[in-house]
């Protein structure tokens, strides 16, 4: 079951840097959660909300609970700071994709089910189209 999460405002910047390292270094993104999406299973999606609007997702290829022999796989290779801790849940994705249109939705803690939000399910079936590797670049301008 795909998810939704929002990304700070405070982190938007960050988010923007460490989406450019991906993108030149081929690496993936993460994402932790104090609990794990129960429902939520590798091959599916997590989208995000940034400023307000759901902008895009990621396809998950990963799904592991930190303890402290995976501790460093938390840090983040562009601002040094390392994310979760012991008996976090560590969401690893790549293949962004950019939402065609971006679509109104309040940011919020957490995560929630995309399958439990009706407003959100209808909107983002068939609303998506590959337009590049870099969240929160310049080159969003749709």
């Amino acid at each position: 079951m795909d998810i939704i999460t929002t990304t700070p405002k405070g982190e938007n910047e960050n988010s923007a840097a460490e989406a450019k390292f991906v993108n030149e270094h081929g690496s993936h993104y993460f994402r932790t959660f104090p609990r794990r999406p129960k429902l939520l299973k590798e091959g599916d999606k997590i989208y995000f909300v940034e400023n307000g609007y759901v902008t895009g997702y990621g396809e998950i290829f990963e799904i592991v609970q930190l303890d402290h022999y995976n501790i460093e796989n938390v840090m983040c290779l562009t601002t040094g700071r390392l994310w979760g801790q012991r008996g976090y849940w560590l969401i690893k994705y790549d293949n962004w994709t950019w939402l065609e249109r971006k679509i109104p939705y309040k940011g919020f803690m957490g995560f929630r089910y995309i399958h439990r939000i009706p407003y959100l399910s209808v909107r983002l079936r068939n609303k998506t189209t590959r337009l590049g590797p870099v969240p929160g670049g310049r080159d969003n301008t749709r």
